[in-house]
């Protein structure tokens, strides 16, 4: 079991991509991008229509797996602010069920900014526990839990160039992979997390099911 300490709370890195805070039956997760295949077809690019429902059909075993009764959603939960309404009737009793089971707080985040979606709570952070729940990084700041640049790490094995979501896990900050199905990544030795990550810092990398934790990656 993958389980972490971070600001004093024991935190579980779920294969799925979600941190799982057993003591609150609390579920993270961040940039599920649901409806991003239906925006790019809207653009007259075509990918397979799935996202949505592959996405939430993983996110609910998730949620009874691990018994989680609050779920806290770090932005780009939708891949814009119109992609709820577009959700097929499958996808939307997923989803819709998923709200129903559970206590929710929907931080937004920069592709969902002006979302609405009745009975859930929207904010722009959330703090507990003295820990910062957002969708980008603060600078400097104590303890934040955040998705946004969506996490991956590049390895060549046998010289092969293998591409993995990972969790990044420093003292101050967790990165979160991206959920979604049909999400990219970003790799983490990239300019773009060396404001918030060290020599220190841990990766957790996604493989055939399995969290595998690296050193000394950077």
């Amino acid at each position: 079991m993958n389980f972490i300490n971070f600001n004093n709370q024991v935190l579980l890195l779920e294969k799925s991509g979600a941190i799982i805070w057993p003591e609150k039956s609390m579920a993270i997760v961040s940039d599920l991008h649901l409806e991003k295949s239906s925006f790019f077809a809207r653009e007259g690019i075509f990918i397979p229509p799935y996202d949505s429902f592959e996405t939430l059909k993983k996110l609910k075993k998730m949620i009874m797996k691990n018994k989680v009764k609050k779920i806290i959603f770090l932005g780009d939960i939708f891949h814009d602010s119109k992609a709820y309404e577009r959700l097929e009737a499958s996808s939307k009793d997923i989803f819709e069920s998923i709200i129903a089971s559970c206590n929710v707080i929907f931080v937004y985040g920069n592709h969902d900014r002006f979302i609405k979606i009745p009975k859930i709570k929207f904010c722009n952070s959330f703090c507990y526990k003295n820990i910062l729940f957002s969708h980008e990084p603060k600078i400097n700041y104590k303890s934040q839990i955040c998705g946004h640049l969506h996490p991956k790490i590049i390895l060549k094995i046998n010289g092969k160039r293998i591409s993995k979501k990972c969790f990044v896990y420093s003292k101050n900050i967790i990165f979160l992979p991206a959920y979604g199905k049909f999400t990219g990544g970003l790799d983490v030795r990239n300019k773009e997390f060396s404001k918030y990550l060290d020599s220190s810092s841990i990766f957790f990398t996604i493989h055939n099911n399995k969290i595998y934790k690296l050193k000394n990656y950077l």
